[in-house]
């Protein structure tokens, strides 16, 4: 067993609890272990009075819940579909009163199924229509074809004994008529519990001429009464009472039915013996007699309801209880006796699933101390002759749990060489470790990786060196006054052995959900964008011996270069953060000045950082920017101070030069770029890293991710979904957004796409109608993707009910169509293919622009202009269109995204919430050192000699 399969089998065991001895006491450690950590929150938590009302509506939210889950789609658990009617009644709407049902019913399910359906029977009304009308005998004749003499005799003979309200005289030739049913038809519909009553009221606009309009009506009343009075008793039979043991009965009839349901699914799926199978066949023949005495009941209980209560019926309905009663008890008499027996019928044995092996572990599952205290179980259960066999089995045991941390990190880095040889430095004037630049370059380079920095998958010498005399190339087009360039000249670097870097900060969620800064360095090249290798592939491109593709493929550890990690109580002090970034400035700067020699070959190699990048609050952080986001005027009243603009490249934002005019292919502020410097005293160290004079705003890059799919787009997709709720039908804004919600998951499943999502509903977009402006709260970027060509699909063609949905469409291709293409292609575009995809990117702000306008000309709260809606359009504008004039290459802004350095700072928080505080940013860089140890192994970075 070598050291990764060790340590794999150290973290998939359980720790053994060890049995105390007769009278033996549990120790103070273990008991303190079984109580639970003393947290402000529990401290602080005060038990408040529970008023009737706050019970009532708990247990109202508890029974809607739990209906809801009822509801449910069941692919496995088939037994646990609800019945049709309760469904039924559950998709009219009438949640609310089936929740009050639930908790009428103590949460019963079984009880509550039988109330609903009962109710529902009982609502199930047969619908009787006639047909009648005054005929005389030749007319019943000529005019109903009755042809048969006994037919008209006694439709005659009915009517004359019935003579005050059946039989009357014409009033134009005396002829004598009677009153006949020629035909009656019935019609059954199902009225739900919970009825509603709307009425019209309309003004009439003439008067009613009514004179004459209701002669006979007494008559007509008359006849209805007579025919009640003959099929109708005394109302005593009918009364309630015997309504109510009816249909006690049923419930009781049914009842028993689902207990005998449940039991035989319960030999079917757990018992496989003979004596099963008996009981099984058995039970069914009784419940297929109980199912049929259940129907004839509840026919006769609705044929009363309807046509009433007579003596025969009453009669019919005693007879069929008794025989119903009868065969029950031998039903429920043989389900007993089963029951007790099934104690002793062969069970089936079923496969236990074993759970997937992963093929990573996750490397921050667990703290050292219980890896320690694993370690120890493993040899006390094998005994130290057998635990010896490991490398590290025995010494991993014998560390000090006390300090854990410390003592495995000793065996995994020093004695067993588990760690990449990257030395931990400290911080100028700090006690905070770091790690440098320049100590990662050295590793890279020495051993033999300073390919990963190019772009490519195995070392070569001759392609690097092509790959980055080609990006120094092209870059120049785009930058030609760059200050990389004065040190090329004069013979101060040479840009074939030059990586061009980036660095990046932002805070993750660290012990206790607190921010925790992760700063690090990574190559602007790497292997490019899994969309991008797909497009390119399926367009049949050829493969270019010097690719410049983005850095988006790759474990994270393997092409992230960890600076510093550190929880919010160290990095507050301002001094402590300036020495971050100060050690981030002075090791970009030995990279460009000294280099790093190769052990072997005597060559140099360089670096250069080219920006910084991270979201928009980093980027103020860092560069100690006096203009940005925060200082958007963010009302209508009278500004009292001038606002010192959004954006740190120009003006915008200030009074003399708004953002908002985005629809403009020359906006105000584009005069504006580079004219006064954003920075606040004292100046950022990161200023002084190279970049073009006077530009050095520039060195703080705007990521496209979250300004547009974190950002404009929640706006934007907000706004559209809320409009395109109105094509579905419904009576409220939920029900049309239920609709919707449909309409979205069956287009994903049509089109191949994940929802993400569970559900689409007001509240994924805060949404208010009458106040809020609908804001997308999901914090998944794919998201903004889905759902821009979900709305996209459903507002193309053109017939939409709106224009605005009209230019919602049309804004969702152009914005598609621009990022679809800069993720498509390369690190730099073609100056054309720049104007084209920022043309795109420009159509989506002049609509969005027209439906902010349209929605505050209608009153709608639709189409929140941001600040962020600025970045794109420095995007858009100035990095493509503008850009694409200056030369014949663009840089591509993908390049300064920053989806991979998210998920390295998310995984580095994690450790921190494992490792003791005080500790936590030495601990971090330690593990993080173990872990991309891992990660270059399996990425065949590096070999192990005893491989």
């Amino acid at each position: 067993m070598d050291e990764d399969e060790m340590r794999l089998a150290l973290h998939e065991l359980h720790r053994v609890k060890q049995e105390l001895d007769d009278g033996e006491e549990p120790s103070k450690e273990t008991s303190s272990l079984a109580r639970p950590i003393a947290t402000p929150a529990r401290a602080a938590k005060v038990e408040e009075d529970q008023t009737e009302e706050a019970l009532a509506e708990r247990l109202m939210l508890a029974a809607r819940a739990r209906i809801g889950r009822m509801m449910k789609p069941k692919t496995k658990r088939t037994d646990l579909v609800p019945p049709k009617c309760v469904r039924d009644h559950f998709e009219t709407g009438h949640k609310k009163q089936l929740a009050q049902m639930l908790i009428e019913c103590n949460f019963d399910k079984a009880t509550f199924f039988n109330r609903v359906e009962k109710i529902v029977l009982k609502r199930d009304e047969q619908v009787v229509e006639k047909e009648q009308g005054w005929y005389s005998e030749a007319e019943m004749k000529a005019d109903l074809s009755w042809s048969s003499p006994p037919r008209i005799n006694g439709a005659v003979a009915f009517c004359r004994a019935r003579s005050k309200t059946h039989v009357r005289k014409n009033q134009y030739d005396d002829v004598e008529e009677f009153w006949v049913t020629i035909r009656e038809k019935g019609s059954s519909k199902q009225m739900l519990a919970s009825e509603e009553v709307h009425r019209k009221i309309e003004e009439a606009k003439d008067d009613v001429n009514l004179d004459g309009k209701f002669d006979g009506l007494d008559e007509a009343n008359a006849r209805e009464a007579a025919e009640k009075a003959q099929g109708a008793v005394k109302a005593a039979p009918a009364d309630s009472k015997f309504q109510e043991t009816l249909a006690k009965f049923c419930d009781s009839l049914l009842n028993k039915k689902n207990k005998i349901h449940v039991l035989i699914r319960d030999l079917e799926q757990n018992y496989t013996c003979s004596k099963s199978q008996e009981s099984r066949d058995s039970l069914e023949k009784h419940l297929q007699a109980m199912d049929g005495e259940f129907e004839t009941l509840n026919d006769l209980k609705t044929k009363g309801e309807v046509f009433g209560w007579d003596e025969k019926l009453l009669v019919e309905v005693e007879s069929k209880m008794k025989g119903a009663t009868f065969k029950t008890s031998k039903a429920m008499g043989l389900e007993s006796k089963i029951r007790q027996e099934k104690k002793f019928f062969g069970k089936s044995e079923k496969p236990k699933r074993t759970p997937k092996a992963k093929a990573t572990p996750s490397p921050s599952a667990s703290t050292c101390a219980s890896a320690v205290r694993v370690a120890r179980d493993v040899v006390s259960d094998i005994g130290v002759a057998a635990a010896s066999s490991s490398g590290g089995l025995c010494a991993l045991a014998s560390c000090d749990e006390r300090h854990a941390e410390r003592d495995s990190h000793r065996l995994m880095a020093k004695q067993l060489k588990l760690s990449l040889p990257v030395p931990i430095s400290t911080l100028m004037g700090t006690a905070f470790p770091t790690l440098r630049l320049r100590d990662w370059m050295d590793f890279l380079l020495n051993r033999n990786c300073w390919h990963v920095l190019c772009g490519l998958v195995r070392p070569d010498t001759d392609r690097e060196q092509a790959i980055l005399r080609e990006f120094w190339h092209r870059f120049r087009q785009c930058h030609p006054d760059h200050e990389v360039f004065r040190l090329a000249d004069s013979n101060q670097i040479s840009l074939a052995r030059t990586a061009p870097l980036l660095y990046h900060g932002d805070e993750g969620r660290g012990r206790r959900r607190t921010p925790f800064l992760v700063t690090s360095f990574h190559g602007l090249l790497g292997r490019g964008i899994r969309s991008g290798l797909q497009a390119q592939a399926k367009a049949g491109a050829p493969k270019e011996y010097t690719k410049l593709k983005p850095n988006f493929i790759g474990h994270s550890y393997t092409n992230r270069y960890l600076h510093c990690a550190m929880p919010k109580m160290a990095y507050q002090d301002d001094d402590v953060f300036a020495a971050i970034l100060e050690s981030a400035s002075a090791e970009a700067e030995h990279m460009w000045k000294s280099g790093i020699q190769h052990r072997y070959t005597g060559a140099r190699y360089w670096a250069v950082v080219l920006n910084v990048t991270g979201d928009w609050p980093w980027l103020v952080k860092g560069g100690n920017l006096g203009r940005s986001f925060s200082h958007a005027i963010k009302g209508t009243k009278e500004v009292k101070k001038a606002p010192a603009g959004i954006c740190h490249k120009c003006l915008a934002g200030t009074l003399e030069y708004n953002f908002e005019c985005v629809h403009l292919r020359t906006p105000p502020w584009l005069s504006t770029l580079h004219s006064q410097s954003p920075f606040l005293d004292p100046r950022s160290s990161l200023t002084s890293l190279l970049c073009t004079k006077g530009q050095e705003a520039d060195i703080f890059a705007y990521d496209l991710w979250h300004s547009w799919h974190l950002g404009v787009a929640k706006v934007f997709l907000g706004s559209a979904l809320a409009l395109l709720s109105d094509r579905f039908p419904g009576r409220s804004v939920h029900a049309r957004f239920a609709e919707l919600n449909s309409a979205y998951f069956s287009w994903c499943h049509e089109h191949s796409h994940a929802p993400i999502l569970t559900r689409l509903t007001t509240s994924t977009i805060e949404w208010d109608p009458t106040t809020n402006y609908p804001k997308g709260n999901w914090f998944k970027g794919e998201l903004s993707t889905t759902l821009g060509r979900f709305v996209r699909y459903m507002t193309s063609g053109g017939n939409n009910e709106s224009r605005m949905l009209d230019l919602v469409g049309e804004a969702c291709a152009a914005i598609d169509t621009c990022v679809r293409g800069l993720y498509e292609h390369d690190a730099f575009l073609p100056s054309e293919t720049a104007r084209e995809l920022g043309e795109h990117g420009l159509r989506f702000l002049r609509r969005f622009t027209t439906l902010a306008r349209m929605s505050l000309e209608s009153g709608w709260a639709l189409f929140l202009v941001t600040p962020k809606i600025h970045v794109l359009q420095h995007v858009f504008l100035v990095d493509l269109v503008l850009a694409a004039d200056r030369g014949a290459w663009v840089v591509n802004p993908i390049c300064y995204s920053v989806q991979q350095s998210e998920d390295f700072i998310g995984r580095n928080s994690r450790v921190a919430r494992k490792v003791h505080p005080s500790q936590a940013s030495r601990r971090c860089l330690e593990r993080h050192l173990l872990h991309a140890y891992k990660q270059y192994r399996e990425a065949g970075l590096l070999v192990d000699a005893r491989d």
